[in-house]
């Protein structure tokens, strides 16, 4: 299950992140209200169409360990809780196991998150510094 998670997240972090780098950017620019397409026209203006990636190393890099975190920790935490639940309150086991799973990615989720949003906003890899 862990390397099935670590591919989905990968996956996802491929498909997902020109989104995410729209998001980060409307985020960072609180000084003025910009659409959506104003952003992204600036943007692939700017930076060209792969500037949208930016910062993909730092999500691909997390993203296979925070996904197989993920479902190592939701599976092994779901499987410690079951027994101790009937069969019609298993859902409170699964919302225990996802807490549970969620807490244990954190660790690795928020730094990385911030190292990814970094270069999001710059627009270049060298942005942790």
């Amino acid at each position: 299950n862990a390397i099935a998670g670590a591919v989905a997240g990968t996956l996802v972090s491929l498909v997902l992140h020109p989104v995410d780098t729209v998001k980060v950017a409307l985020q960072a620019d609180r000084s003025t209200k910009r659409s959506i397409t104003n952003v992204v026209t600036s943007l692939l203006k700017k930076r060209g169409p792969f500037g949208l990636y930016a910062g993909l190393s730092a999500s691909l890099a997390s993203a296979a360990p925070i996904s197989a975190l993920y479902t190592a920790s939701y599976e092994a935490a779901k499987l410690k809780l079951s027994p101790h639940f009937p069969k019609d309150k298993q859902w409170i086991a699964h919302c225990v196991a996802g807490g549970v799973a969620s807490v244990a990615t954190s660790v690795v989720y928020t730094p990385s998150e911030v190292v990814k949003q970094r270069c999001q906003v710059s627009g270049n890899v060298g942005a942790w510094r």
